[in-house]
């Protein structure tokens, strides 16, 4: 996978593409749902729940697993080399 297609900055202070979303009641209980059914933290499961939701491909963090995925979301750690 080209992480190059992918927009967002981790710097402090970077502007985002889109508006802030609050975290619905159907969030926190699909992250309930990934927590129980894939024994991941609540906090990571609440990330991969509200990335699905907002529609995204891919989630970019080095605290999930390279490569899995949930549905049609996949983890990728950028700090990995040569990616997916």
């Amino acid at each position: 996978m080209d992480l190059a297609g992918y927009r967002g900055d981790a710097r402090p202070g970077a502007k985002s593409d889109g508006p802030v979303q609050p975290i619905a009641i159907s969030t926190h209980e699909a992250a309930l749902g990934f927590a129980r059914d894939h024994s991941v933290d609540f906090y990571d499961a609440l990330i991969v729940a509200a990335a699905l939701e907002a529609g995204c491909d891919a989630v970019l963090t080095g605290d999930m697993q390279h490569g899995r995925k949930f549905g049609a979301l996949t983890i990728v750690n950028p700090f990995i080399e040569n990616g997916l």
